[in-house]
């Protein structure tokens, strides 16, 4: 299907990372198989800069973590159109541990940095059953969002640096009333197209529930970064399917996809 890996060029390190950068511009479009001649996926060439830390390149490349050695490609930036609280949010343009769009990439458990094998309040960071207690997040430390960083609970910011993020409960939101979502026939994922013509697939990965994988192929589910106020052992996720697009908070421990988003 799609191949999005341009050339690419060493350009330095971040917080112990290899970067390396692609070409600042380069418009990516390729068509869908088995859709319409019509129904493009826009990969638009914009990359948000990261942010001034050491000498970490500006734009989308590769990022080799140290010290496991596991290859995390940094996603294109598509602009949507989106614009939350004064910001433009621009949406990868696949998810986090894939390579290109119609990949399923890692699953990670709310708040939580690496994949695993067994997502279950038994293996949760912060708690260990869904009445608590919760070390971070709760109702006591006023802490509603992700903390973002090297050092944070963002997989997203923790992995691919500069402005790159998790999206909020209000960015999905957007998302899913701003844009046109469009089930394909054949392809198992939803084309996501924005007003202003650009596009991006989010695919039906499933989710992971204590060892197994459930729904591959025809739902999908993503977090946020969002906490569940009301309830803090869960937290806001986007979920869909060919006929049906919503939001819900879940139990933190699930392993949801991430689509990382970047903000200008």
């Amino acid at each position: 299907m799609w191949s999005i890996l341009p050339h690419l060029a060493l350009v330095g390190k971040y917080h112990n990372r290899i970067l390396i950068e692609t070409p600042s511009v380069i418009p990516v479009m390729k068509k869908l198989i088995c859709l319409s001649m019509a129904a493009l996926v826009v990969l638009a060439g914009v990359s948000c800069k990261k942010a001034n830390n050491g000498d970490a390149g500006n734009d989308p490349g590769i990022v080799t973590p140290d010290p496991s050695g596991e290859t995390i490609v940094v996603p294109e930036a598509v602009d949507l159109g989106i614009v939350v609280d004064g910001k433009t949010i621009k949406w990868g343009s696949f998810n986090l541990g894939a390579t290109k769009p119609e990949e399923y990439g890692d699953y990670y458990a709310w708040g939580e940095t690496e994949p695993k094998d067994d997502y279950s309040w038994s293996t949760y960071k912060f708690g260990t059953s869904a009445s608590g207690p919760f070390s971070k997040y709760n109702t006591e430390d006023d802490k509603t969002v992700l903390e973002s960083g090297p050092e944070g609970d963002d997989v997203a910011s923790k992995l691919l640096g500069g402005k790159w993020r998790m999206p909020t409960d209000a960015e999905w939101t957007a998302l899913r009333t701003q844009c046109t979502w469009t089930a394909q026939d054949g392809i198992n994922g939803r084309l996501v197209t924005a007003t202003n013509g650009n596009s991006i697939f989010l695919p039906f990965a499933g989710f992971r529930d204590a060892t197994g994988l459930s729904s591959a192929g025809s739902y999908g589910s993503y977090w946020s970064s969002s906490l569940n106020t009301d309830g803090p052992y869960r937290a806001w996720g986007v979920n869909f399917d060919s006929d049906y697009v919503g939001s819900y908070h879940y139990p933190r421990y699930s392993g949801f996809s991430v689509r990382p988003v970047c903000e200008e």
